[in-house]
């Protein structure tokens, strides 16, 4: 499943706005042709249970209302590390531009949904309203500290000192830190939760009395 690649390549000047994202943790790049696509990428490269981001990764035949032959790309799809999420198929638009083309845009979406049923996957349209939240802020404070390797000093004794559960201010408090240091301590925090070493409800802004919890192999939470 990793080992899905774009069926085309997004022009760097096909739109106004596109690029791509670099996403360390997953030693991967992800191409965007818009800025809610690029959104789209952020909020997925953050999250920990997301094991690989692949943009324009198939090309739907079907035939419309009239009998006329079409094709249709998805934007992504999207993997996890458990077993229990199916693969997601990923259609990025505006909702205003979803309610406008409904009907123009009611064969493709079906075709979809039949084509994913038959990988395995689920087919989503998602919109500004599930991208343009609280957690695309934490995706633009943690995907620039996915570039920095953790201290190790500072890693090996956060992790070391984390229960089950606890906020990052208990945490600093645990390791017993000057107070010159705790800034420090949580910046260290925060590299671990960009490195998914640390799992928090990245819906809510992450301040020092944000719970964390530790992350174990295969994505479970400690």
């Amino acid at each position: 499943m990793n080992n899905l690649t774009p069926v085309r390549r997004i022009p760097r000047k096909n739109r106004s706005l596109s690029g791509e994202v670099s996403i360390p943790r997953l030693k991967t790049s992800v191409s965007y042709e818009s800025g809610l696509e690029r959104d789209f990428v952020f909020i997925n490269a953050i999250n920990p249970k997301v094991t690989n981001i692949v943009s324009q990764p198939c090309c739907i035949h079907f035939a419309d209302k009239k009998g006329q032959e079409r094709h249709y790309t998805p934007d992504y799809l999207v993997t996890f590390s458990s077993k229990k999420t199916r693969p997601q198929l990923i259609e990025i638009k505006y909702s205003e531009e979803l309610q406008e083309k409904a009907s123009e845009l009611a064969d493709q979406f079906k075709a979809a949904r039949l084509y994913a049923k038959d990988q395995g996957w689920k087919f989503l349209t998602v919109t500004e309203n599930d991208i343009r939240t609280p957690i695309l802020d934490n995706a633009k404070r943690l995907l620039p500290l996915q570039a920095r390797v953790p201290n190790s000093d500072w890693a090996n004794k956060l992790i070391g000192l984390t229960p089950s559960r606890l906020s990052i201010e208990q945490l600093l408090d645990k390791a017993e830190l000057a107070e010159a240091d705790r800034a420090r301590g949580f910046n260290a925090a925060l590299s671990l939760i960009a490195h998914s070493q640390f799992f928090v409800d990245l819906t809510q802004p992450i301040t020092p009395k944000t719970i964390i919890r530790k992350i174990k192999k295969g994505g479970d939470y400690g």
